[in-house]
């Protein structure tokens, strides 16, 4: 959002100039036989669009502005101004994902405040194509055998599949009908957070990726996960400040037990040995994430069977089906030249993956969005489980030693429901009919009703 009356020139400028920086913004794709080519265009035309609109009417707005890209006609960027009032518009920003990904959009956002004001910009050091050239290299290089090696270890046995309790049949082919059930934490919970993650040597990140897989465990009732994290992808310096698409899928395989029962004959792990072993984990994973996700599949493919996860079942992904996205946005509010620009956090009605939960950590609070698949899973279902990773992150709180198996992730009304009132069957029956009396009955009135099931 935008309070105050913009200059659409000096809006147009700055885009133009983000354009003429970012070769991403100016390449276009063409096919060519077998193969995809990139052109890189010296300049492409740019224009907002300017248009009018209800405040009402905001998210069917930025619905109907989100259309698909013809990716032979550069810019792969649209920008369209809204005036919702005499002093309060709407900016709407679409970038294909082919040339740019979340790093990229935040240093499109922060080179337009400066070239908004008139500020002068650095050259960029560093354009998509010579990543291209170092990624060439890379994929030549020891380095990445040696990261292979890694990767393909952890998935050197059966690939756990995740199975969540779903609303609906999974359908035969994956579907990408999604929708997202937003909440927050509040301060008290979030600074909370902050201290157990200093006390433990972690981050909010690590902290809140560990609740995340016992949200999973907790659900499924497995304790071998697999779920995806995007890294940036941007390990060489040079490309900090490079529009394009460098993120790179990190699959984080997590088993919720000891290797091998305690003392005790126990496998139980406390949350706090977990967060440190899932900590450690992540150290090492960042080390190898170079490797291509695209590599990794094909190899995993060839290397490792599994039914439910094959090529030819087109209903999952093959890895996982679940990511956790965590984001720091203290920085997202600025006010310039009398304009004050603030988010509006839009979110098309899709889902890439059954489940996704992203974090969003502000000054003082979570907002935290569970992104789910609509074919599989019913909205209440959703926010259900946002109540449950609300309690983990509060038992947590309480106390991080707490073995997993006795987390508690029901809220009371539910723990009573589940213990009392599901456990209430008792109903008034005929008492002088036999059992036998009693089904030749029931047959006689519904004779084509299904009578017994077996699977």
């Amino acid at each position: 959002f935008i309070e105050g009356k913009p200059d659409i020139d000096r809006l147009n400028r700055a885009f133009t100039e983000i354009i003429r920086r970012h070769e991403s913004l100016r390449t276009s794709f063409e096919v060519s036989g077998d193969d995809m080519l990139q052109r890189v265009h010296e300049s492409v035309d740019f224009k907002i669009t300017v248009k009018e609109g209800r405040e009402s009417d905001i998210e069917k707005l930025a619905q109907e502005f989100i259309q698909p890209f013809d990716l032979s006609h550069p810019p792969l960027l649209r920008v369209c101004l809204v005036k919702l009032s005499e002093n309060r518009c709407l900016l709407l920003m679409d970038v294909h994902h082919i040339v740019a990904d979340g790093i990229s959009a935040n240093i499109i956002v922060r080179e337009f405040l400066e070239l908004y004001q008139g500020h002068s910009l650095p050259p960029v050091s560093a354009q998509y194509r010579d990543y291209a050239a170092w990624q060439e290299s890379y994929l030549k290089s020891e380095r990445l055998k040696k990261q292979e090696i890694f990767w393909l270890n952890q998935f050197s046995d059966e690939i756990p599949v995740l199975n969540l309790p779903t609303d609906f049949p999974r359908p035969a082919r994956q579907q990408f009908d999604g929708d997202h059930v937003w909440f927050s934490s509040d301060a008290e919970t979030a600074k909370s957070l902050s201290i157990l993650a200093k006390n433990t040597g972690s981050s909010m990140f690590m902290l809140t990726l560990a609740a995340f897989y016992v949200l999973l465990h907790k659900l499924s009732n497995q304790e071998d996960i697999v779920a995806g994290i995007a890294s940036g992808g941007r390990g060489q310096k040079e490309f900090e400040h490079t529009v394009g698409m460098f993120v790179n899928t990190l699959p984080i395989r997590q088993k919720l037990t000891h290797p091998s029962p305690s003392q005790e004959g126990s496998k139980t792990m406390s949350f706090s040995e977990f967060l440190n072993l899932m900590k450690k984990d992540l150290l090492n994973i960042y080390d190898h994430q170079e490797y291509p996700f695209e590599l990794l599949i094909r190899n995993v493919r060839a290397n490792n069977y599994s039914p439910l996860r094959s090529s030819g079942n087109m209903s999952r992904n093959l890895l996982s089906d679940v990511m956790f996205n965590f984001e720091n946005a203290d920085d997202r509010i600025f006010i310039i030249e009398g304009l004050r620009f603030s988010p509006y956090d839009f979110k098309p009605k899709a889902a890439l993956t059954d489940l996704l939960l992203e974090i969003i950590e502000t000054s003082g609070s979570l907002n935290m969005r569970l992104e789910y698949c609509t074919k599989l899973f019913k909205r209440e279902t959703i926010e259900r489980w946002a109540v449950y990773y609300r309690n983990i992150l509060k038992e947590i709180i309480t106390d991080p030693n707490k073995p997993l198996s006795d987390i508690d992730i029901l809220p009371q009304h539910e723990k009573r429901q589940v213990i009392s009132d599901f456990n209430d069957t008792r109903a008034s029956y005929p008492k002088h009919k036999t059992i036998s009396e009693l089904f030749e009955e029931q047959v006689r009135k519904t004779p084509d009703a299904v009578a017994l099931i077996f699977e």
